[in-house]
């Protein structure tokens, strides 16, 4: 019997598979010409720059179908990706500081300036109850980052360094149910992250995520699933 973890675990390399997909294409190199554009689907933006351009979608959109008990939780994993910049810096020998270059050399090997992205994971719960009578809004907020890495083992000692930078991002995860007609009385389980008017990123990738469902005690129930429906796809 499937236990309701080695389900989680399998639906998560699903999702993994669905969230790289197209972030890097073989040979795996920022200077193939395929991988000078964006592949990904899911990529979100900021609603402010969606009102400049109506092609960047700022909301993504999964649903699926439930079967569980009335008295049910359910427990949405959010995964996506955190752009993360790159930039590759050349030491400027006597005078100790850095320029930023499309490339650096240390020790044989090349470093370019690319976009990284960072995994983060987010959970909501909730009961059935509650997402049919009207859903749930959770607001989540990422704090920016920036670090860096020198580049040494070479001539000079300090070839330069990598600055790596994350812009904050702020979202809203939206949660709601409704019964279906039918004989297993289901009902589609709809999330939508994205459209929070404080969101400063420059772009979110969101993949459907894994959901599981259980009742009040640790039971969990067997959730069944539809391909997830996703409106947005590009980020920049």
């Amino acid at each position: 019997m499937t236990t309701p973890h080695a389900f989680l675990d399998h639906a998560r390399q699903v999702a993994d598979a669905i969230l790289y997909e197209g972030y890097l294409l073989y040979p795996y190199r920022g200077s193939a010409q395929k991988n000078q554009s964006r592949f990904q689907f899911g990529v979100l933006m900021p609603p402010a720059y969606r009102a400049v351009d109506n092609c960047e979608p700022s909301a993504s959109q999964t649903e699926c179908l439930l079967e569980c008990p009335g008295d049910a939780e359910v427990t949405v994993f959010a995964r996506f990706l955190h752009l993360q910049r790159r930039i590759a810096q050349v030491a400027e020998g006597s005078s100790g500081g850095f320029r930023t270059v499309p490339s650096v050399t240390a020790a044989g090997s090349e470093v370019t300036t690319w976009d990284e992205a960072a995994e983060r994971e987010l959970r909501v719960r909730a009961r059935i109850a509650t997402l049919l009578s009207g859903g749930v809004d959770t607001t989540f907020e990422v704090p920016g980052s920036e670090s860096t890495e020198l580049l040494t083992g070479g001539q000079p000692a300090i070839a330069g360094r990598l600055v790596r930078r994350q812009a904050p991002l702020a979202g809203v995860i939206r949660l709601g149910a409704q019964r279906l007609a039918g004989p297993y009385g289901g009902g589609p389980l709809p999330g939508r992250p994205g459209d929070h008017p404080r969101a400063a990123a420059p772009h979110l990738g969101v993949a459907p995520g894994p959901c599981a469902a259980g009742d009040q005690g640790s039971r969990a129930g067997r959730p069944r699933a539809r391909p997830g429906r996703a409106e947005g796809l590009r980020g920049g």
